[in-house]
């Protein structure tokens, strides 16, 4: 490496902030070591789960988050994802995640989520290294796959759902296996109230990426305005196992229960709605009617 690769280099890991959560004390220690060398300076360890989230409304925003999905502490897996892609202020992080075991499932949600890399066990500080190396060239010169995924998305926030849609099927038409394009296809034809279609493509996105739990909300809403209960109530409990801590989706599966004439299983999850939440005045509201 040359010396202006190496100034690149120590530029760019100066610049980034990190918080890495819940890894092995050794690999933790290593890790640090590692990123210090090569010019981190912002490092922030969090050693449970549920600590994660006071870590990451610090500022300035991370830019990478390196967690286990299979912690037992917090949120994990499918549902810290989820959240972190929710929240405005940290959605861009880069996360990198380590795990027990990685399935298809677990990997049909790195381009729906923007996961970096799903790393299995055994790993070592030095891979964790080079995907975070390899992450932070690709933020500097994202491929036009990517820059366009990134267009479509922002004329969703505006509101073009039509110019969205225009670049969702195109970017179908250069890779058919996209589901970030699917799925931003689907919501484009949400916003243009084509929900047929809409339903037809988000029916797709979670087949073929089961864990995808945005997508499992799209869908519901969709078959909720439908007025399509059973299908609302399969999908709203497969959502609830996905993210067992979410009190609003037993608001909703309350609703849905109550829709279909089963008001008994519809005080039930309202009950486990203020269990998660006891300051949850919709359920309250909800329970008392």
């Amino acid at each position: 490496m040359s010396r202006q690769q190496s100034r690149n280099t120590i530029a760019r890991y100066q610049t980034a902030r990190f918080v890495i959560v819940d890894v092995h004390r050794v690999l933790r220690d290593l890790l640090g070591e590692q990123l210090r060398r090569v010019g981190a300076e912002r490092i922030r360890f969090v050693h449970r789960h549920d600590a994660l989230w006071e870590a990451l409304s610090e500022e300035p925003a991370p830019t990478f988050i390196i967690a286990d999905w299979n912690a037992e502490d917090g949120p994990a897996g499918v549902d810290m994802i989820h959240r972190i892609r929710e929240t405005d202020a940290i959605r861009e992080a880069s996360l990198i995640l380590l795990a027990d075991e990685v399935t298809p499932e677990m990997e049909a949600l790195t381009e729906v989520y923007r996961v970096a890399t799903l790393l299995e066990k055994p790993y070592t500080a030095k891979q964790v290294l080079l995907e975070v190396d390899r992450e932070l060239r690709l933020r500097e010169s994202p491929t036009e796959f990517e820059l366009l995924l990134k267009r479509g998305w922002q004329l969703l926030e505006e509101g073009t759902f039509e110019k969205a849609l225009l670049v969702y099927n195109w970017l179908r038409q250069l890779n058919p296996d996209s589901l970030a394009a699917l799925y931003g296809a689907g919501e484009a034809m949400s916003g243009k109230g084509e929900l047929d279609d809409a339903r037809a493509v988000f029916e797709d996105l979670i087949a073929r990426s089961p864990m995808f739990l945005q997508g499992v909300d799209r869908l519901t809403d969709i078959a909720e305005a439908q007025g399509d209960h059973e299908r609302a109530i399969e999908l709203i409990e497969r959502a609830i196992q996905l993210a067992p801590g979410a009190a609003d989706r037993q608001v909703k599966l309350a609703r849905q229960k109550h829709k279909s004439g089963d008001p008994e299983a519809a005080e039930n999850a309202l009950r486990r709605a203020l269990r998660e939440s006891p300051e949850l005045w919709e359920a309250t509201l909800s329970l008392s009617e």
